[in-house]
């Protein structure tokens, strides 16, 4: 694998993400109320073709704006296990969070 990261390898990242923004209580929430409306299936339509389209208009303008951004000459290293420890903290500080609040 390369240094830059081509299409597939930033798919590849992005479909996990994706799919937790879809299965997010959010829109499930938004659709559940436009079902038992008197409307019917217009409403839940339009709201599902809004969402997809905006996200991945959203998901373009990020990853446009990303790959626009100046790719610095030398890399500084780092790595190391103060900076692994702050990610396992900040982790773990997440999870529990998570757990405090569900």
């Amino acid at each position: 694998m390369t240094d830059d990261p081509g299409f597939w390898d930033t798919l590849g990242a992005l479909i996990p993400l994706g799919l937790a923004g879809a299965f997010s209580w959010l829109p499930v929430t938004g659709l559940v109320v436009l079902l038992l409306a008197g409307s019917g299936m217009t409403r839940v339509w339009a709201f599902v073709v809004g969402r997809v389209v905006g996200l991945a208009l959203i998901t373009v303008a990020f990853v446009a704006g990303a790959r626009a951004l100046p790719v610095p000459r030398s890399t500084p290293s780092l790595e190391g296990p103060m900076v692994g420890g702050t990610e396992v903290t900040a982790g773990v500080a997440l999870v529990v969070v998570g757990v405090v609040t569900w």
